[in-house]
């Protein structure tokens, strides 16, 4: 896609919507956790992985277990498509400066996010996607809640204390559902 400046007024046409998928091909659709894919080159952004957990809002129950541990993007689909197969392979090499700060990511500390480890952890990755921190806890809470592991209970239980209702909705909603496991 590319954008053109030009100083007059152009005739509008219809647009011209083209795919270069497989016939037949479902692999994105049928790989979306959330089933946000209706049809090929249809995408419902409201039941989108990424749009979800980018918005400052409450993200449905239906839509949090398809969301699993994911603080961020999702991706699933394009991983699937088969038309990313040669730029997915090339990319595959793993980064030396990620894999670092991999070490000291946890969804535990980005819950209970302070401005240090925001900075040295999620801000050289992340800054320009979510500048909410409160976003970030509540997906952090959202992930905990999908691990299955109730020993992540006593940190849900610190954020009920958060000032934000987002925060402290997904946090009771992750500790109701390790709590039942």
């Amino acid at each position: 896609m590319y954008t053109f400046l030009v100083d007059t007024e152009l005739e509008y046409d219809e647009p011209t919507v083209t795919r270069k998928c497989p016939p037949d091909c479902r692999q994105c659709m049928d790989a979306c956790p959330t089933q946000a894919i209706a049809q090929a080159g249809r995408l419902l952004p409201m039941k989108c992985v990424l749009m979800n957990n980018m918005r400052s809002t409450v993200i449905p129950d239906e839509l949090r277990a398809g969301i699993d541990t994911r603080i961020h993007g999702c991706d699933a689909c394009q991983l699937a498509c088969p038309r990313n197969r040669k730029v997915l392979a090339k990319a595959a090499r793993k980064e030396p400066y990620l894999e670092e700060l991999k070490k000291d990511f946890d969804l535990e500390r980005i819950l209970l996010l302070d401005e240090d480890y925001y900075r040295a952890v999620v801000y050289p990755i992340m800054y320009n996607y979510i500048r909410d921190l409160d976003v970030f806890r509540r997906n952090a809470a959202i992930a905990l809640g999908n691990t299955g592991d109730p020993s992540h209970i006593p940190a849900l239980k610190k954020a009920l204390d958060n000032e934000n209702p987002l925060v402290r909705d997904a946090a009771q909603w992750a500790i109701d559902k390790l709590s039942a496991n």
